[in-house]
């Protein structure tokens, strides 16, 4: 098996996972691996450990950058790598040890693309299925695009997928922009001429706290909207059959931004995009007032932009915060 793999890792201040993360890598069965480390501004132990890594390992390449975020660290590692196939993996997950050949062995056989395999998600306490692509095992063309909008198995990750070089050509991930993957995993299955599925659990995804999902900073709130968005303005026009799909993300990008738009400091105006989002549920009001495929959260989503005023935010953010607390306390009783 003459390829090579280029296995891209931003790291930033993630001293407790990160040997467990290398360690992952460098334990794979499939060894010509290209294996870029890039330490985006660390201030803890991070890039030590990065240089202690690299120092014992010549398969391991360590930048040292000013910190510019999870984007900037995967497109410094893009211009830099020199695989046949490309993956990423985040700096806290980690890797089953046949994982990068089983996704190579894979697109060799269907001379595909794009390999995408399951993964698990590990919490502090326990580990649970996160997902595992559904069939079939093969997708060409725009099919690939359409089952990635209707849920099928292939994610909007980018660390659950191995990928030809060639796929990245042209394209970067967006710089200082949080939701990067929802920014660009479409565009890469664009580009796919054929993907197929690994049916295995291969990525164990850490689920922390400070994940960007639990997360309501406004910058936060603010970019997975322009993520979503800008997705559904690419594909509306040329997947129209996954229209609920594309508004759906977009209304719930809008619901959450205004569930806890109240508890953000504001670090600046917003009212250019509460009217980008109001402008958009008033287009798509009347049809998902009527299309029953569209689920309750995204109506209520769409009934709620009617309202804007601060006191409607106020009220909005505390009665979420009241209900999770009921729910929090309901899920403790169970377990009495």
């Amino acid at each position: 098996m003459n390829q090579k793999v280029s296995i891209i890792i931003p790291v930033y201040n993630v001293e407790k996972y990160l040997s467990q993360c290398l360690d992952s890598v460098l334990e794979q069965t499939f060894t010509d691996l290209d294996i870029l480390v890039i330490d985006d501004g660390s201030t803890d132990r991070s890039g030590s450990i990065c240089d202690e890594y690299a120092a014992k390992e010549s398969r391991i390449r360590v930048f040292h950058t000013e910190n510019k975020g999870l984007s900037a660290a995967r497109n410094y590692g893009l211009d830099r790598c020199n695989g046949d196939y490309i993956a990423f993996l985040d700096s806290d997950d980690w890797l089953e040890n046949r994982a990068i050949e089983l996704l190579v062995e894979s697109i060799l056989s269907e001379d595909a693309d794009i390999a995408v395999c399951g993964h698990y998600v590990e919490w502090e306490d326990y580990s649970e299925v996160g997902s595992v692509p559904d069939a079939p095992r093969i997708s060409t063309g725009n099919a690939i695009v359409n089952e990635y909008l209707h849920g099928l198995g292939i994610g909007v990750q980018v660390w659950n997928k191995l990928y030809r070089s060639n796929i990245f050509y042209r394209i970067r991930f967006p710089e200082h922009r949080l939701y990067e993957d929802i920014a660009t995993t479409y565009k890469f299955l664009e580009t796919a001429n054929r993907l197929v599925r690994v049916p295995e659990l291969l990525v164990h995804y850490r689920m922390r706290k400070s994940s960007i999902g639990k997360t309501h900073s406004l910058k936060n709130l603010t970019d997975c909207w322009i993520s979503c968005h800008e997705r559904y303005e690419a594909l509306i026009n040329v997947y129209g059959n996954c229209r609920v799909e594309l508004v759906s993300s977009c209304m719930y990008a809008i619901g959450r931004f205004w569930i806890w738009y109240y508890g953000c400091s504001k670090e600046w105006a917003a009212e250019t995009v509460i009217g980008e989002m109001q402008k958009f549920a008033r287009e798509y009001r009347d049809d998902i007032k009527r299309n029953h495929s569209y689920s309750r959260s995204v109506k209520i989503a769409c009934f709620i932009t009617r309202f804007s005023n601060p006191v409607f935010f106020y009220i909005l953010y505390y009665a979420n915060l009241l209900c999770r607390q009921v729910r929090r306390l309901g899920e403790r009783k169970m377990y009495i």
